[in-house]
């Protein structure tokens, strides 16, 4: 990833029957692009690309991972946390879909709902205590 936006190309996505891994593999170029929004927002004038990339990324209602992890179960539960957000904004935003008659994009978040599911039991199943 290039941290000027001036040298970005346009990404376009597409959904595959793997819709998870295009959500979670896309996520960098989504808030790359974001940041390019921003940087033409303030004009265009280079010297705040960081600035840029932190604030999309503060955009996202997710919290900060916490970097100072050094053990497994917290590493699960903070994995577990941020997918069980996750898939709660991913509700929501079906509601809002169905609230405006699109049933296209309902059927889409419900796909990456389900792969939220899938992803969230497989962590979980980390956190539970051993036999």
């Amino acid at each position: 990833m290039k941290a000027n936006p001036t040298e970005q190309e346009p990404v376009t996505f597409a959904l595959e029957p793997d819709t998870m891994g295009c959500v979670i593999g896309c996520l960098p170029y989504i808030i790359r692009e974001r940041a390019y929004q921003l940087f033409e927002a303030r004009g265009g004038q280079p010297g705040h690309e960081l600035d840029d990339w932190l604030q999309a990324t503060v955009s996202s209602r997710l919290e900060e991972y916490p970097l100072d992890i050094a053990d497994g179960h917290p590493h699960v539960e903070a994995v577990s946390k941020a997918f069980s957000t996750f898939g709660r904004e991913v509700r929501k935003t079906i509601g809002e879909a169905d609230e405006l008659h699109d049933a296209d994009t309902a059927d889409m978040f419900t796909e990456i709902s389900r792969g939220i599911d899938k992803l969230l039991w497989f962590v979980e199943a980390h956190s539970q205590p051993s036999k």
